[in-house]
């Protein structure tokens, strides 16, 4: 509606998008295969029975449905981190047997690296290994969160890095806003079902204002007390 874009154009006015604060934007991995490169802690302790060292590639993964708003939930699966930086026959011979398992099509899968036994190319994983943002791609709400623990995230969910110089609380603040939520339903499209998709096209167009320093610690500040919150 017209009153609905005069609120957008106003709402623009105020701030920078994201990626003028140097913010940087990616989807979650893609494995190639779910199946066999996400397991659960039943298998993890299966593997690392078998190797100790197996233990060294295998960590936390979440899903887009494990981010909430300001929290996310315990990681309960656990992805097999194959890059193609590692010689998986010569250094994880018993991981090797394991994927052998899944027989001539996850071999022969397109989606693959270097060997089979890598997992999918990916050119960001260092950056889950330091504090970051993540979220779901479909949610009605924002479901911002702060991850310093070093968690994977699926492809059903997105990654955000930020520069020193952009407060992540205050961010996250800003984007899990109903303020952003009228923001995203005037700009973004929907599922098959209706639910907002919170992808890197739409996301990374939001504006983010530049308050005042009080006005800054006081979102801040407030940021803080609903994480501590929901960690309790």
């Amino acid at each position: 509606s017209k009153r609905k874009l005069l609120i957008k154009k106003k709402i623009d006015s105020f701030g920078k998008k994201l990626p003028l604060y140097g913010v940087k934007i990616k989807l979650g991995i893609v494995t190639g295969d779910n199946k066999a490169f996400i397991i659960d802690k039943k298998k993890k302790d299966e593997l690392v029975s078998l190797d100790s060292k197996n233990n060294d590639v295998i960590y936390p993964v979440l899903r887009g449905k494990d981010c909430n708003k300001y929290f996310y939930n315990k990681p309960k699966d656990y992805i097999i981190l194959t890059s193609n930086d590692i010689d998986v026959e010569k250094e994880y011979p018993s991981l090797v047997k394991y994927f052998e398992s899944f027989g001539d099509s996850f071999k022969k899968r397109t989606s693959k690296g270097k060997h089979w036994s890598n997992l999918r190319p990916c050119a960001f994983l260092n950056d889950f290994k330091n504090s970051k943002i993540f979220w779901a791609e479909l949610s009605d709400t924002g479901q911002f969160s702060i991850c310093d623990e070093e968690y994977y995230l699926l492809n059903s969910g997105y990654i955000m890095t930020v520069p020193e110089n952009l407060n992540k609380e205050y961010l996250i603040g800003i984007l899990n806003s109903k303020l952003i939520q009228f923001y995203m339903r005037c700009t973004s499209i929907t599922s098959g079902v209706g639910t907002m998709r919170w992808i890197n096209n739409h996301v990374s167009e939001i504006p983010i204002p530049k308050f005042n320093q009080d006005e800054h610690l006081s979102i801040v500040d407030t940021v803080k007390l609903i994480i501590n919150e929901k960690k309790t």
